[in-house]
């Protein structure tokens, strides 16, 4: 079974900041092409892999992000980051040995206003 590693939250601001009710697009995005095999643990992303990191930023550009959210492996860190390098948005960190949101030091977190979290194992 795949697991999803990085959600990319998008929406725009002022439809976030009316609530619930305002339509929001979420994209959800695995990580690009690691190195290694499926049992090489925590390794980066392979030169193609990112290659494509970049061309996600790429394929973002004019659409608003409301909040980047990802795990803590290398391959995902290094998925979003040409994004949240481009866009300041700093990534919100799912920790999965306490199954919380952190910032990047590790505090925990709630999601931006407006945007339900729900996370499961």
């Amino acid at each position: 079974m795949a697991i999803i590693r990085t959600i990319i939250a998008l929406g725009a601001a002022a439809g976030m900041a009316a609530g619930p009710a305002a339509a929001q697009t979420i994209y959800i995005v695995r990580h690009m092409e690691k190195a290694g095999g499926p049992l090489s643990g925590d390794t980066g992303l392979t030169e193609a892999g990112c290659a494509d990191a970049w061309r996600l930023k790429a394929w973002l550009e004019g659409k608003p992000v409301a909040a980047i959210y990802t795990s803590t492996t290398r391959r995902t860190e290094q998925t979003i980051w040409p994004l949240t390098q481009a866009r300041g948005v700093p990534p919100t960190f799912y920790d999965k040995d306490r199954n919380v949101l952190t910032h990047a030091d590790g505090t925990p977190q709630s999601g931006p206003a407006g945007t339900p979290v729900a996370l499961t194992s």
